[in-house]
C-alpha cells in the first residue's frame, strides 16, 4: 500500500514530549502491585487474561515510525538500563538521523520499516534476536490507511509464529495521536483543522480515526485494550497486549496460550 508519511507539525514533539514520558513510565517500569482484598463470600476466580504483569520491567523496547529520533532519544536517556530500537522509513529519514556517533549505549541505529511492507518486517524479525518486551508508536495509525494499520497488529500479532518473534508474551503496544470519538465526531474544532488541513491534504487515503476502529484491529489480531487515557491537546493514548486467550477465545483462529 503507497501512503506519504505524515511528518508531526513543528515543535511538537517538544510539546508532547513528557507527557509521553509520563504515560510510558508505567509500561517500562510497572509499579509492584498490590494483592486485592479477598472476598470471603465469592469463590476465588483466577484472571483469564492477565494483562501488565507488575514487577515485570521492560527490558527491550520497540517504536515505530521514529523518524526525527527525538522522543526516542529521551526514553534512552530516562531509561538507560532498557535498550530502544527505532525505525524508519525510508534511506531518507535513515540519512536524517545521522550516524549514531552520539546515541547513549542503549540506543540502537534505526531499522528500516514501512509497515505496509511485508519484506521489511521479515527483515526486522531477522534482526530482533530475543524480541520486544513492548512497542510504541507515536502520531502512526491515529491517520494511516486501514489496511497499513492492520499491517500493524498483523505483525505482531501473538497469533503468528512472526509477530511472537517480535512481541514476547503479554507483550504491549502503546499508541499515541489525535483521534476521532468513537461516533465519528471530531473531538474539537482544532482536531478538526488538523485532519483537512495537515492529514487529509497530504493523501485522500489518510485521515483521523476512532479508538474502537483501531482497537477492533487490534482485538482480530489477539490484543485487547487495557488502557484508554486523555492527554493533553486533545490526544489519546491507547495500549493493547497480547493478553492470556483460551481455545475458546480462538475460535476460527490459532490458539496460543502464553503465560504471564
Amino acid at each position: 500500500m503507497s501512503y506519504p508519511s505524515v511528518i508531526s507539525q513543528k515543535g511538537s514533539a517538544a510539546r508532547n514530549l513528557e507527557p509521553v514520558l509520563e504515560a510510558l513510565a508505567p509500561l517500562i517500569k510497572p509499579p509492584p502491585a498490590a494483592a486485592p482484598a479477598a472476598d470471603p463470600e465469592t469463590p476465588h476466580q483466577p484472571n483469564p487474561r492477565p494483562c501488565l504483569p507488575p514487577s515485570t520491567p521492560a527490558r527491550r523496547v520497540l517504536e515505530l515510525a521514529s523518524y526525527p529520533y527525538e522522543h526516542i532519544r529521551a526514553y534512552a536517556a530516562t531509561w538507560p538500563d532498557v535498550e530502544f530500537t527505532g525505525t524508519v522509513r525510508d534511506a531518507t529519514e535513515a540519512a536524517g538521523v545521522g550516524s549514531g556517533a552520539d546515541f547513549p549505549p542503549n540506543l540502537r541505529r534505526p531499522a528500516q520499516l514501512d509497515v505496509a511492507v511485508d519484506e521489511d518486517w521479515e527483515l526486522l524479525r531477522g534482526h530482533t534476536g530475543e524480541g520486544y518486551d513492548g512497542v510504541v508508536m507515536l502520531n502512526l495509525v491515529h491517520c494511516m490507511p486501514e489496511g497499513a494499520a492492520e499491517d500493524v497488529f498483523r505483525n505482531l500479532s501473538p497469533l503468528t509464529p512472526g509477530g511472537r518473534k517480535l512481541l514476547g508474551p503479554c507483550g504491549w503496544i502503546a499508541a499515541y495521536g489525535a483521534y476521532l470519538n468513537d461516533d465519528g465526531s471530531f473531538r474539537s474544532e482544532a482536531d478538526k483543522k488538523f485532519d483537512a488541513e495537515h492529514i487529509k491534504a497530504t493523501h485522500p487515503s489518510l485521515g483521523l480515526r476512532t479508538p474502537h476502529s483501531v482497537t477492533a484491529l487490534a482485538n482480530k489480531w489477539g490484543f485487547d485494550e487495557v488502557v484508554r487515557a486523555d492527554m493533553p491537546k486533545g490526544n489519546l493514548w491507547l495500549v493493547w497486549q497480547a493478553c492470556t486467550r483460551t481455545e475458546a477465545d480462538m475460535t476460527g483462529r490459532e490458539s496460543w496460550i502464553a503465560s504471564p
